[in-house]
């Protein structure tokens, strides 16, 4: 880099360089495939001379923020990490050594042995799917936040102050109100001179019972429903959108390629549904219906975009996931989901996915699952009549 050209510039154009260089949202890519997200900060441009290095430091500590995570649980770069995307600048010995961080979080309980605290560095901008992962652990192992005594401690690394200097209050909120989701603590502290009004929201909506099972149900049909709507107006991209929305609604989350469902123990500890639309069925039966409603209508809308590829995926995916769970390609149709009527539904996703296999030029595997189609809906004459579009001819 060119030291006297880059300093030639007004500061504030400057400024606006090492913005460009240094901004997380720079440095910041997410797989096409899974949505996992990897950094890549390039801090060369600290080595250019002391001036560029003073002024680019001090633009890269106004854009980046992290919090340091201490916890009892070997497993959790696993489970975190591994498993729910949930993305580790460092862990270990670099993490353990790294200062600049506004935010602790001690994570320790007094009813587990302890191997020693565990360490990882997150960016403020992960500090609220880190949450959200927290709040789906808590959903589906229900009393395993009761046993946990968390610490959470507010510090300004970079003041120069002798005396009190407390993290500005717009930052205090980005860094505090994510663990309002954090539910059914044993005990958890706030410490670092927290703003009161700040610190009481955020013990406030922790206070705040999971949503019932009836509810989260209720929600997603409403969002399914304004899919519908979308999707009957030709507005595929609309419908997909709230259609996510709705798995959201009954904590299965959707980025990109990947589908990720938290709720299965939750839906399946529930009792029999009391009110909403289900009302007299088993909560996990209704959950199941409308996944399975849902895929179907996001294969669907996919295929007015005429994106093949990902309504084959969406498809294909279910398909693969009943063959897991149910039973062999041979075992097709499968008739052992009791309680979930839901055939018909079934016989759209295989409709729908073989018309994607056809438009990527497989009939081989738009012949199959035709087959599987015709016996879910036998008296279907769209499904009779693409499958002799593809039937072999002697």
């Amino acid at each position: 880099m060119d030291a006297s050209r880059l300093l030639a510039l007004p500061r504030e154009l400057r400024d606006q360089v090492y913005e460009h260089l240094l901004h997380p949202s720079a440095n910041r890519t997410r797989s096409e495939e899974d949505g996992r997200i990897t950094y890549h900060w390039d801090l060369n441009i600290y080595r250019v001379n002391h001036q560029i290095h003073e002024e680019s430091k001090s633009v890269f500590r106004r854009l980046n923020c992290f919090i340091k995570i201490y916890t009892i649980f070997p497993e959790s770069d696993r489970y975190l990490s591994q498993e729910n995307y949930v993305t580790f600048i460092s862990s270990g010995r670099p993490a353990e050594l790294f200062a600049d961080h506004h935010l602790s979080i001690y994570i320790e309980s007094s009813y587990t042995f302890q191997h020693g605290l565990f360490k990882y560095l997150l960016h403020i901008d992960d500090l609220e799917w880190f949450s959200q992962i927290w709040f789906y652990s808590a959903l589906g192992s229900p009393g395993i936040n009761q046993h946990l005594e968390v610490t959470v401690t507010l510090h300004n690394p970079y003041s120069t102050s002798l005396y009190d200097n407390p993290v500005p209050k717009n930052l205090q909120k980005r860094l505090l109100e994510p663990f309002g989701k954090v539910k059914q603590l044993q005990s958890i502290s706030f410490k670092g001179n927290p703003y009161p009004s700040i610190e009481k929201a955020v013990r406030e909506e922790m206070e705040i019972p999971y949503m019932t099972a009836e509810k989260c149900l209720e929600a997603a049909v409403q969002f399914k429903e304004e899919g519908n709507i979308a999707l009957k107006a030709n507005r595929p991209e609309d419908a997909i959108e709230s259609y996510i929305k709705s798995f959201e609604a009954i904590h299965i989350v959707i980025v990109n390629k990947r589908r990720k469902d938290y709720a299965d123990r939750f839906f399946g500890a529930a009792p029999e549904l009391t009110s909403g639309p289900y009302k007299g069925r088993l909560a996990y039966t209704a959950w199941l219906t409308i996944r399975i409603q849902l895929v179907a209508n996001v294969v669907f809308a996919y295929l007015k975009l005429e994106n093949w590829e990902m309504a084959y995926h969406w498809g294909n995916r279910s398909i693969q996931l009943m063959r897991d769970t149910v039973g062999t390609v041979e075992s097709e149709p499968y008739t052992g989901l009791p309680g979930v009527p839901v055939s018909d539904q079934l016989g759209r996703i295989y409709y729908r996915t073989s018309v994607a296999a056809k438009q990527m030029g497989d009939k081989t595997e738009a012949r199959a699952l035709l087959r599987v189609a015709m016996k879910y809906l036998p008296n279907d004459r769209t499904v009779a009549t693409e499958h002799a579009s593809v039937a072999l001819r002697i």
